[in-house]
């Protein structure tokens, strides 16, 4: 099985870490890659976890939610390049899964009723469970009134 974690930053970096350490230690760890979406993952290069695709920190440091100019500035430095980069390198990763007999066609998964079927295949569920009332009466909120 492979795995590929994608990050949005320095604090997410670590925090996958954490997590693909423990999953190294499990019986049949998965193969892990992983693609830092901002930055340029020196967490993952640190750990021996091999990235897929192209990475640059951008003028902005990855904040440029904070201020248009921020923005521009990140376009400036290449942020549509690099996303189109990203966008490939995660698409090549999972047509190799595929190729590998890992795709999305291959695996199999447990059903909501305990049956086996396709990813992506649809279960037919019968109508949802009624809703059981709570045992003590509703009281609604009252209604706020605005000043105009």
């Amino acid at each position: 099985m492979r795995l590929l974690c994608l990050s949005n930053g320095h604090g997410e970096d670590a925090i996958a870490l954490r997590i693909l350490h423990a999953l190294q230690q499990q019986p049949n760890a998965p193969s892990i890659e992983a693609l830092p979406i901002v930055g340029e993952g020196h967490a993952y290069t640190h750990a021996k976890i091999p990235l897929i695709g192209s990475v640059k920190t951008m003028p902005s440091g990855g904040f440029i939610y904070m201020d248009g100019k921020q923005l521009a500035r990140d376009i400036g430095g290449g942020l549509v390049q690099l996303t189109l980069a990203q966008l490939k390198a995660i698409q090549d990763w999972a047509r190799d899964a595929e190729g590998r007999g890992q795709g999305a066609e291959g695996r199999r998964e447990e059903g909501e009723v305990g049956e086996v079927r396709k990813r992506g295949e649809k279960i037919h569920t019968p109508h949802p469970t009624p809703h059981t009332p709570h045992p003590t009466p509703h009281t609604p909120h009252p209604t706020p009134h605005f000043k105009t």
